[in-house]
């Protein structure tokens, strides 16, 4: 009586389909977590600069009187190639001999120093470089009747994945916010020119009074 053998094991294509399965499997995970690192590192970002801007919105406050020392152009604004240089007087909250208080002028310099300082991540260094705040901010902060009406504070960064360009019809869209936009830092390296698809920004807008009478009648 012959006995008949059946085949055991797997074929070289079954492992071929097998191998080709589990790396489309590890190429979708790996890309699912670049993807997530991106969004994360936006996320961070945007975060640092609603909390700037809310910083920012809180120093013009409390020296409302010199608001108009705050504003700056609606495009280039503050950027690390004009940043505001340090202040000639350390001021603090309380005068002692060795600080004494400051003029109401002279809080707006020393605002805008340590304001820009933490906006480039100043504080936070590696060997020798910033390490902390935006990728390659520049603030505006705009308002054509200040002291008194609506500030307009812009802060732009540079992102990881380029945008496509915004709808220049809706002007409620953050994106169409000058500030920045002449920044080659924002453009993609893959569409050479000023397209600045690599450009994020945030938008808020604040009034405040001086409290002096003069704001009186003024339309935000």
């Amino acid at each position: 009586m012959s006995l008949r053998h059946r085949p055991s094991g797997f074929t070289l294509i079954e492992v071929m389909i097998t191998v080709f399965v589990v790396a489309v499997g590890l190429l979708s995970v790996a890309g699912l977590q670049a993807f997530a690192k991106k969004s994360n590192f936006d996320a961070i970002q945007r975060t640092q600069a609603a909390a700037l801007a809310q910083d920012l919105i809180e120093r013009i406050r409390a020296n409302a009187a010199q608001g108009a020392g705050y504003v700056t152009d609606a495009s280039a604004g503050w950027s690390s190639s004009n940043a505001p240089g340090a202040p000639s007087q350390s001021c603090s909250t309380s005068s002692t001999a060795s600080s004494p208080a400051c003029t109401p002028a002279q809080v707006v310099a020393f605002d805008k120093y340590q304001w820009t300082r933490a906006l480039f991540g100043a504080a936070e260094s590696l060997n020798g470089e910033s390490a902390g705040g935006l990728s390659e901010p520049t603030a505006c902060i705009t308002n054509a009747t200040a002291p008194c009406g609506a500030y307009t504070i812009a802060i732009a960064w540079r992102g990881i994945t380029p945008l496509p360009p915004a709808d220049s019809s809706d002007t409620a869209n953050p994106a169409n916010n000058r500030c920045g936009s002449g920044n080659a830092a924002y453009d993609d390296i893959a569409n050479p020119g000023t397209d600045t698809r690599l450009r994020r920004v945030i938008v808020v807008r604040t009034v405040i009074d001086d409290h002096s009478g003069r704001c009186a009648g003024v339309t935000p």
